[in-house]
């Protein structure tokens, strides 16, 4: 089981591979629709979809610092972020492995994850794009309790 460093502006938060891609698989759906013009929110979703596939174990990559380039591109994520933790709230407290195989990953899923999981990963988030997560990968402390 591998664990990437998901980083944005030197600082970040470490997190387990494959819950970090099952949780950009689902935020990737949660982007608002872009519209001809939003170039950046195709290229934020093909990446996430990219990196959520399962080809990266230990290096997943999120890509953050290249994906928020203005405070708008912020907005869409954090958006984006919002929308899936309401929904997660709502689904009951484990996401089944059948519905998660739904998601065209690269490997099969052999057991549910808990949503408490995923919805600190949404919090992590959140947290390092506002400037919350202080620590670099040599001395990350926050850790969401994934699994």
């Amino acid at each position: 089981m591998g664990s990437t460093f998901v980083e944005f502006n030197q600082k970040g938060f470490w997190a387990n591979d494959s819950i970090l891609e099952l949780w950009l698989r689902l935020l990737a759906l949660h982007l608002d629709e872009p519209s001809n013009d939003e170039v950046n929110i195709k290229l934020i979703r093909n990446q996430w979809l990219l990196a959520s596939r399962g080809f990266f174990q230990g290096c997943v990559p999120v890509e953050l610092d290249s994906l928020i380039k203005t405070s708008s591109d912020s907005q869409v994520i954090e958006k984006a972020i919002a929308s899936l933790v309401e929904s997660l709230k709502t689904s009951g407290e484990i996401l089944d492995e059948k519905h998660i195989n739904l998601l065209g990953f690269e490997y099969t899923w052999r057991k549910g994850v808990r949503v408490a999981g995923l919805i600190e990963m949404g919090e992590s988030f959140q947290d390092l794009i506002s400037g919350k997560i202080v620590t670099s990968s040599s001395n990350a402390s926050h850790v969401p309790k994934t699994i």
